[in-house]
């Protein structure tokens, strides 16, 4: 008989995933008119480093540094992340 043991410290990717979003909408910061980044007002901004920048003029696919969202209607920068996983879901 064959048994398999489970490590407690080993997690699918799925567990990872959402240990790094929120679980819901409200969870996310938002602007004073009340616009958060998952909603059609805000807009993603994109910085990178130069040699990014020039990666993406020789036609490779560059990951940001940071991205910050902006609302279109208030236009202010009310969000603003840096860690691997969203910039990684905001590469162009």
């Amino acid at each position: 008989m064959v048994t398999t043991e489970s490590n407690p410290s080993s997690s699918s990717p799925a567990d990872s995933a959402s240990a790094l979003s929120p679980s819901s909408a409200d969870d996310w910061p938002t602007c004073a008119c009340g616009t958060n980044r998952t909603m059609r007002e805000a807009t993603p901004e994109r910085e990178y480093t130069f040699m990014g920048t020039l990666y993406a003029l020789w036609g490779g696919t560059p990951v940001p540094t940071r991205v910050t969202f902006r609302c279109v209607r208030c236009d202010r920068v009310f969000d603003s992340e840096s860690d691997s996983a969203t910039l990684r879901n905001f590469t162009l």
